[in-house]
């Protein structure tokens, strides 16, 4: 591990070197260790972007129907299906054809570098409780505005 050092800031363990031939002369930086991380002027969300990762986000006129259980949480004709590298694709809906009556708002949330910050929400009806099954960017990053619900 590597001590980091700029001026009178010092981040101990924020750096290493990995053994590999390939990437002699390189150094690791811990992501954890530092309060920010930008892309030139950008303030980076979550975590740094991958190069290689890809995300696609595709309107559809396709029916969608979103249940739990004998609860129907959302039915559209409107859905976003977003394709995102290494992951399932996923179906966003916009907030109109949501049924948030028997949807409850929790404090739970995640960061994506390429969408933003999620809120949750879980399942209060139907005799069981799916908790935070379901998530929503309400405020997308700008690759990602057309998965806003």
């Amino acid at each position: 591990m590597l001590t980091l050092r700029n001026g009178d800031l010092e981040l101990p363990e924020a750096g290493f070197r990995v053994a590999e031939a390939d990437l002699a002369g390189h150094i690791l930086l811990d992501f954890g260790a530092f309060d920010q991380w930008r892309e030139e002027d950008e303030v980076v969300e979550g975590h740094p972007r991958d190069p290689f990762h890809r995300m696609d986000a595709r309107a559809s006129s396709r029916r969608v129907r979103v249940g739990y259980g004998t609860t129907v949480l959302a039915q559209s004709v409107r859905p976003v299906f977003v394709y995102e590298t290494m992951l399932p694709v996923r179906t966003y809906l916009p907030r109109e054809d949501i049924d948030f009556g028997v949807l409850e708002r929790t404090p739970h949330s995640t960061i994506c570098p390429y969408k933003g910050t999620a809120s949750y929400w879980s399942v209060t009806g139907g005799g069981s409780r799916g908790e935070n099954i379901a998530w929503s960017y309400e405020s997308p990053l700008q690759d990602a505005l057309r998965s806003k619900a």
